[in-house]
């Protein structure tokens, strides 16, 4: 994101004498909310309350889920529906019989409630 150019319009017709206008690429293209015209930083300001308390139910249902499958893997409730794999990593042969992208033990620094 801090290699997004600067964007000069109308520059294929020329500049005449005066100011011009340089336009930040990112903002532009990206971080623009085309529907309430600001930029999205400010979209959470202007947000209704009901909205956030979505949002916060949904982090609750997140954590819940997680901490259910947590608790499946310990207790092996996934060991008729997965199936160990040889996994090559460098030179090195292991098997895999977990998700390895699950992490059971993270915590986080963000509280829910």
């Amino acid at each position: 994101m801090s290699r997004a150019p600067y964007l000069l319009p109308n520059v294929r017709q020329g500049y005449r004498y005066g100011d011009q206008k340089l336009v930040d690429a990112l903002v532009h293209d990206g971080l623009w909310c085309a529907f309430e015209c600001c930029r999205w930083a400010t979209q959470r300001s202007k947000s209704p309350r009901s909205a956030r308390s979505r949002a916060r139910s949904k982090n609750r249902f997140s954590v819940q889920s997680h901490r259910r499958a947590a608790a499946a893997w310990e207790n092996a409730s996934f060991a008729n529906e997965v199936v160990a794999r040889d996994r090559r990593q460098w030179a090195k042969a292991r098997t895999v019989s977990r998700d390895e992208a699950f992490a059971p033990t993270r915590r986080s620094n963000h509280s829910v409630s």
